[in-house]
């Protein structure tokens, strides 16, 4: 190939990636201009669920400066599957939630967080999308397929959702080094591709109707006044002896009753915490993980051969923390590492019971591990 020629190849690559980063540029409803930041796969025992889309304004590199209440953001999500259950969505973001962060830092917004997961009523289909825009000063949009669900005031509630694809667990390492923007190029706009190809339809989710006001009890009839008798004359009365009056009793002075004290008034009870069992489910897996962390250590023998690789534990244990299994639901591509992650699961337990909150008599949960030089 002549020079020239490369030099137009690269030149025509250059304006196509130049034309597909003004088609990422996004605005929002305040006229915030937003640029895609980054896009990523979510998996669920293998299976793709959906792609996620993340948009920053053009100048925020860290993730930290995103979760800024002053910086503005979107989070899209289009879903892959023919179908998928309602329910399963709202567990997905409630459990990564509270997976990610710790409970002092989701409980206070725990009505939030329920109010979200409430909003999805109906089972998603293949192109449904979610859509959060977040604007400082005014909170969170909620969008089902373009039609807003909700609006959430609260500007830390976006942060807990930008925390369920960017902190310590989320959906998968994979998602998280696209959503972030350090997946290659080749990747992100292959999956740019497949997210463009899913377009929402429009019409599908609709708000829950206002209830009807119940109609107004009709007034009673007025009841007829009744006739007037005919008058009769008067009868003559006889005049009678005048009774002797008797004489008027002393009056004893009685003593002043003492006057009641006023009672003091009860003290408002404190209101209850809200409990969500998806949101003590993350947070019971959170910890269930940390304890496999801790036991977590670099084989030797993989060290000195250079093994490296990422792989998934399935875990099941009983309600008393017993461990009952332990699967590999993804491999790292060396046997002395998925040896070494097995060994690690059994040198951990028992784990902490089952929170009494949950009613499983056995509890299934994941451990993603990392081997990296």
């Amino acid at each position: 190939m002549t020079l020239g020629r490369k030099i137009g190849l690269l030149f025509v690559a250059t304006l196509y990636s130049l034309s597909l980063q003004a088609n990422e540029t996004i605005t929002l409803e305040d006229g915030t201009s937003l640029k895609l930041r980054g896009i990523g796969l979510a998996t669920e025992f293998r299976t793709e669920i959906y792609i996620g889309a993340l948009y920053s304004p053009l100048g925020v590199e860290s993730i930290d400066k995103l979760k800024e209440a002053s910086t503005p953001k979107r989070m899209v999500v289009r879903y892959i599957p023919d179908t998928y259950s309602y329910r399963k969505v709202s567990r997905h973001f409630k459990e990564r939630i509270a997976m990610n962060n710790d409970r002092e830092v989701w409980q206070p917004l725990t009505r939030e967080i329920v109010t979200f997961g409430r909003i999805f009523n109906d089972n998603f289909v293949k192109g449904d999308e979610i859509q959060l825009d977040y604007m400082p000063g005014k909170g969170t949009n909620v969008y089902l397929n373009d039609v807003l669900f909700e609006k959430i005031d609260d500007p830390k509630f976006f942060s807990l959702l930008l925390d369920a694809w960017t902190g310590s667990v989320p959906p998968s390492k994979a998602f998280k080094v696209g959503i972030t923007g350090a997946a290659g190029e080749s990747e992100q706009r292959s999956l740019l591709n497949r997210f463009s190809g899913l377009q929402p339809q429009k019409g599908r989710f609709k708000l829950p109707e206002p209830e009807v006001a119940a109609k107004p009890t009709p007034k009673p009839k007025p009841t007829p006044k009744p006739k007037p008798k005919p008058k009769q004359e008067p009868k003559k009365e006889v005049a009678k002896k005048p009774e002797p009056k008797p004489e008027p009793k002393k009056e004893v002075a009685k003593k002043p009753e003492p006057k009641p004290e006023p009672k003091p008034e009860p003290k408002p009870e404190p209101e209850e915490d809200f409990i969500d069992e998806d949101l003590i489910r993350g947070s019971y897996v959170r910890d269930l993980i940390a304890e496999v962390r801790e036991n977590q250590e670099y084989p030797r023998r993989a060290l000195l051969n250079g093994d490296q690789g990422d792989g998934v534990a399935k875990i099941k244990i009983d309600r008393f923390g017993e461990l009952l299994d332990v699967e590999l639901v993804e491999r790292t591509g060396s046997r002395t590492l998925d040896k070494a992650i097995v060994k690690m699961v059994r040198r951990s337990a028992p784990f902490q019971g089952v929170p009494p909150e949950l009613k499983d008599d056995e509890f299934e949960f994941e451990v993603p591990f990392s081997f990296q030089f």
